[in-house]
């Protein structure tokens, strides 16, 4: 694996748990078995007011949200290893959450869809999680740089000629502090037609280069 160092900016004891991190599938049980799920909405595709997407808010520990974005054997450790690996790691922990996800969905009194749609659109063939982007996520493309995570192949495109690269490397080498998850599935039509407007592997290709996607 590329080099996966925390800057001395982090305290020692949090930079000890995350290099110590359990395996993901440990890792992915633990989330899956204590996150809350808040109640499920949608969102539209721009320009496109007939296809929609689930997305779900999970309330987790912010040591178990720490683990999963940042540490050691995280969910981006996995795509740093190579794209296939992280493409795993997200169904895996999908799989886990899908039955807390339908769930929710089935508590939702005003939910547009019924349970076949829903379990469409989380097939891992287009669904996602990830960090809920907080405050810490903006105003990237205005700043310089400051690394909490030195991934050597990330870093390697720190000076690309192109800012939304550079955008994605600056958030790529930060290690945030959240306390919720959020999954996304794909989008459909009210007849379960699919509509992708980022495929997963351009995904996994931006994860596993810049750290960030």
């Amino acid at each position: 694996m590329t080099s996966w160092r925390y800057s001395e900016s982090l305290p020692w004891s949090r930079r000890h748990k995350l290099s110590n991190c359990v395996a993901f599938g440990e890792l992915a049980s633990r989330i899956a078995e204590s996150a809350a799920c808040g109640k499920p909405a949608t969102e539209f595709l721009e320009s496109r007011w007939a296809w929609r997407r689930p997305v779900f808010t999970l309330s987790c520990a912010p040591d178990l949200v720490d683990l999963f974005h940042n540490g050691q054997r995280g969910y981006r450790a996995q795509y740093n290893a190579c794209e296939k690996r992280g493409e795993a790691a997200n169904a895996k922990i999908l799989a886990l959450l899908t039955p807390k996800l339908i769930a929710a969905w089935l508590k939702w009194e005003r939910r547009p869809y019924d349970e076949a749609w829903l379990r469409q659109s989380l097939d891992p063939a287009g669904a996602k999680i990830w960090i809920h982007q907080g405050r810490w996520s903006l105003g990237w493309d205005r700043r310089e740089i400051t690394v909490e995570l030195c991934v050597d192949s990330w870093l390697a495109h720190a000076h690309s000629p192109h800012k939304e690269i550079r955008r994605k490397v600056k958030l790529g080498a930060l290690c945030p502090r959240e306390d919720k998850l959020v999954v996304k599935g794909f989008f459909l039509d009210a007849f379960g037609v699919s509509q992708t407007p980022k495929s997963l592997t351009e995904r996994a290709t931006q994860i596993h280069r810049y750290g960030f996607t």
